[in-house]
């Protein structure tokens, strides 16, 4: 999904890419968060 959108979105492969990495960077620091809460609500 995320490539679809970035290609849509983007005049050249070049940009294409630099979405997908900015969408992926976004999704990896929500993971991470996510990661951090579920950790310290299992700990408690």
């Amino acid at each position: 999904m995320m490539r679809e959108d970035a290609e849509s979105e983007s005049e050249t492969p070049e940009e294409a890419q630099e979405l997908m990495e900015q969408n992926v960077r976004e999704a990896a620091g929500s993971f991470a968060e996510f990661a951090s809460r579920l950790q310290a609500y299992t700990a408690e």
